[in-house]
């Protein structure tokens, strides 16, 4: 502002401030225009999502049997364990089997929620965690359910360990649902 009246006139100062003004009013950027806000359709996002994920959710490796799940769920023989993850999450919630400790269980269900999609520092992974999957799929039949990026596997063991893979590729709730429904036979 200083500069300004240092090197302009009151007068020339008038002409520019009249000029933008006029400008400001020939493009009604001075006129009250209410902004909408669009609402962002969740039920049809939701619905794309899941649609999406009964196409993509696969079984990578070996065979899912529904009705011995839930044989062994109906007989405290099938355990849950869930990594990466801290809050309760949806897939969980959709499964509708009663899991024993795993020291009982026959089989195990594991459920790896990945933390990042990019692959710095193993996707996110702790190693002493992922030495416990791995000595875990060798000890039992487990079944590994991974949410997130594909690449993250390697990091897990190999995958003749496990009795099967099922691979979400992203952990949205509508997946978790879809990969749900592939355990129960749904």
């Amino acid at each position: 502002m200083k500069k300004i009246a240092q090197n302009a006139s009151d007068e020339e100062v008038d002409v520019v401030f009249e000029k933008v003004m006029n400008l400001k009013k020939r493009l009604g950027v001075m006129e009250f225009q209410p902004i909408e806000i669009p609402s962002f359709d969740w039920e049809s996002h939701s619905q794309l999502q899941k649609a999406l994920a009964e196409s993509y959710v696969s079984v990578i490796s070996g065979n899912i049997n529904p009705a011995e799940l839930h044989s062994l769920a109906e007989a405290g023989k099938l355990g849950y364990r869930e990594y990466f993850t801290t809050e309760t999450n949806h897939f969980i919630k959709q499964l509708d089997f009663s899991f024993s400790p795993i020291d009982q269980a026959e089989k195990v269900i594991l459920a790896v929620f990945v933390p990042s999609h990019k692959p710095l520092n193993q996707f996110g992974m702790d190693q002493s965690v992922l030495e416990g999957i791995k000595e875990l799929a060798k000890s039992k039949p487990c079944i590994l359910i991974h949410f997130g990026n594909p690449l993250a596997l390697k990091h897990l063991g190999e995958l003749e360990d496990l009795e099967a893979v099922i691979c979400g590729y992203q952990g949205f709730e509508e997946v978790q649902g879809v990969v749900a429904k592939t355990l129960q036979g749904l």
